[in-house]
């Protein structure tokens, strides 16, 4: 058996032909951060419905202050006082102010406001205006936030915490977004075993499950443990059969190198409605990955080794859950642009993924087999080196792909 390796990109580009997304649902608006909106959302009304102050202090005409100065001030007769969250029937004529509070809706025939700071209350009747206000000054518009019928966020937006606050002061208090993905997690191997269990020579503890369930979260879709399957095709296929009834995406690691105990991709391809997509990355680490479609459903065979494991998850899975999560930007990265402190030497017509500890303004590269942990536990990040480069030098600039 041989492998049937293709780019990353390549990989990536088959999300929109083999994969649909998943269905919708209706959440409470406590429960929607880092969730996908299922639908376009564009403002109901104007937004804020009033204008209002940002200032405590008086609300004015503007053109009645021009001129004002401490050396020049200005009379004003107080025509009265706004209370916060009342609307106010007053109107401010030439020569006339009202008090107004931070917040407080702006009264008809005024258009700014002119801070406490910058004026002197006479008496009970009259204040001093020190200084000129322009137009709108230190007053928020009607509309200003969002005009009615503005588009605020599209179909595919991942909610962030601040998001929430525009729903609320629109009064929307459920929303449209897409499910989250499930993905089902299986451990393989004759060697690994429960990290409760004695740790006997040639055993090892199941590191894969941990880490893999973490990022699944980190991913914003709900991880289902299945456990560890020994080096046996007929549990392996159950287990399998199992991980497609209920999840979106199986993710099975280990036994996915070419050899004697390559069973996953024999058990992949003896489920039914299977179609085996590529069985090899172009990348270091994480060659040996698969990658199949059954039943409409992704399956991914990740390396066995946590470093490579790990990295696989993060530039494949974690992309395709995005991807089946309705999310529009599903392949956007937050980058950070740093340079190397040593060249870095790569082989030409393979991408390799670097791992790398940030010191000061400058990455070092991180050296460790894949199937040492050690080295991505001490590294911030990793960047990418090209399949058309030898490497890179000292100095040299690159985008850092951080941990979170």
């Amino acid at each position: 058996m041989s492998f049937k390796v293709i780019p990353l990109d390549e990989a990536l580009n088959l999300f929109e032909k083999e994969f649909e997304k998943v269905s919708f649902e209706f959440v409470n608006l406590e429960n929607a951060n880092k969730r996908v909106i299922a639908e376009d959302f564009y403002a109901p009304f104007d937004f804020p419905p009033f204008s209002k102050s940002t200032v405590d202090g008086y609300a004015v005409k503007a053109s009645d202050t021009f001129g004002a100065s401490e050396s020049n001030p200005l009379y004003f007769k107080i025509k009265g006082k706004i209370k916060i969250g009342e609307y106010p029937s007053y109107f401010i004529s030439s020569s006339e102010v009202i008090e107004i509070p931070t917040g407080g809706v702006l009264p008809s025939g005024a258009d700014a406001a002119i801070m406490i700071e910058h004026t002197n209350k006479i008496d009970e009747d009259t204040v001093e205006i020190l200084k000129s206000v322009a137009p709108y000054e230190n007053i928020v518009r009607i509309g200003e936030d969002f005009e009615k019928g503005k588009l605020i966020f599209e179909k595919g937006y991942r909610l962030k915490a601040q998001d929430l606050g525009v729903f609320s002061a629109f009064g929307i208090i459920r929303i449209k977004v897409y499910k989250k993905p499930d993905v089902s997690i299986i451990s393989t191997g004759d060697e690994i075993i429960h990290p409760k269990e004695e740790l006997n020579l040639g055993k090892v503890r199941d590191m894969n499950t941990y880490i893999l369930k973490a990022l699944v979260e980190d991913s914003f879709a709900n991880p289902v443990i299945l456990g560890i399957t020994k080096d046996n095709l007929g549990e392996i296929l159950e287990k399998l059969k199992k991980a497609l009834e209920i999840s979106n995406i199986i993710i099975i690691s280990g036994g996915s190198s070419v050899g004697t105990r390559d069973l996953t991709l024999k058990a992949i391809s003896l489920l039914e409605d299977s179609k085996i997509l590529f069985h090899g990355l172009n990348i270091k680490p994480g060659k040996p990955t698969i990658f199949a479609k059954v039943k409409g459903k992704a399956v991914i065979g990740l390396p066995g080794h946590p470093t490579s494991a790990t990295l696989v998850f993060l530039e494949l899975v974690r992309p395709l859950i995005r991807f089946i999560s309705g999310e529009k930007n599903w392949r956007k990265r937050i980058k950070l642009k740093t340079t190397v402190l040593e060249n870095i030497h790569s082989a030409v017509g393979m991408k390799h993924f670097i791992r790398v500890k940030l010191k000061g303004n400058c990455a070092k590269p991180i050296y460790g087999k894949s199937a040492l942990i050690f080295p991505m536990i001490e590294a911030d990040g990793y960047f990418e080196i090209n399949e058309q480069k030898e490497g890179v030098l000292k100095g040299e600039e690159v985008e850092i792909v951080l941990f979170e």
